[in-house]
């Protein structure tokens, strides 16, 4: 199995992180939080961290940007989901 050092151990620390944030935030279910990646490529980083801890929402900024969304489009995503959730 081929992989990037680099990528790699970034995606481990992300996911475990990401993990640790949902299990302390998983008492409080009125509550949202929100984490923001940054990297050479975040997206990347983005989706493998998506794919080992199944959040609620993602976003990946090159996609919005290739539908040219606005920042009022991504705000009515998110509500949207809030809402769907708390009925």
């Amino acid at each position: 199995m081929e992989a990037t050092i680099g990528f790699d151990t970034a995606s481990r620390v992300n996911s475990q992180l990401i993990g640790n944030l949902m299990t302390d935030s998983a008492s409080a279910t009125k509550y949202w939080y929100f984490i923001r990646l940054m990297g050479r490529d975040p997206s990347h980083l983005v989706l493998e961290g998506a794919l080992q801890t199944h959040p609620n929402i993602v976003i990946i900024s090159e996609k919005h940007a290739r539908d040219n969304e606005t920042l009022k489009d991504i705000v009515n995503y998110i509500t949207d989901i809030i809402q769907e959730r708390a009925t």
